[in-house]
């Protein structure tokens, strides 16, 4: 199993090569190293998109971008003390309770309770035991900018299990305007984001 693991590294690391990615492993303060390095080389977003926020947040984000615009965008309303309580010495920050996806409407949230609450948008109508099942409202990234009259340069962050790819084909309306894309995906699934970043410029 290791060894396959490790094909696995090796293969994506040299299909990213060919596409002039760089993969690698960072230390444990990656994000708030990697933001300085773009703020260094000059990134400054007007307005900083944050999906699947969680209890934690992302505060590399807030405390690298503190006058930026904030929108954060998170589909478990239980988060949402913590979410605030994290952002309250942010100078513009708005809480969207919704999941992002690449349509609008309605989805599931699946949340399992364990050590950790941890949640994701399930396909279908099915309900498996042990889980809790929540309604919740879908919107686009691209919605969300549209409707608030938002224009870039833009920074997006996704961390939302998997469905990652639906976010960013519901950003494709602004992607030109998005200077930087930090998405937390298995590394099997990086080469199908890059590729799909890069077909949208």
């Amino acid at each position: 199993m290791m060894m396959l693991k490790r094909a696995v590294k090796e293969a994506v690391k040299h299909g990213a090569r060919a596409l002039g990615y760089q993969v690698r492993s960072l230390g444990p303060d990656a994000m708030g190293e990697a933001l300085k390095v773009l703020q260094v080389a000059g990134l400054d977003p007007r307005v900083v998109i944050d999906v699947g926020v969680h209890a934690v947040g992302t505060p590399e984000l807030y405390a690298t971008f503190p006058t930026a615009k904030h929108l954060l965008v998170e589909p478990a309303r239980e988060f949402e003390p913590a979410i605030r309580k994290l952002t309250a010495g942010l100078k513009d920050c708005e809480l969207i309770i919704a999941a992002a996806s690449d349509r609008e409407g309605l989805g599931t949230l699946r949340i399992t309770r364990n050590s950790y609450v941890h949640t994701s948008l399930v396909e279908g109508t099915s309900r498996e035991a042990g889980y809790e099942y929540e309604d919740v409202p879908l919107v686009t990234v691209a919605q969300i900018c549209r409707e608030r009259g938002l224009t870039g340069p833009y920074l997006l962050k996704v961390d939302v299990d998997g469905v990652d790819l639906d976010v960013l084909k519901g950003a494709a309306e602004i992607l030109g305007e998005i200077d930087v894309v930090i998405v937390e995906a298995p590394v099997d699934a990086l080469l199908e984001r890059a590729n799909y970043l890069k077909e949208h410029g």
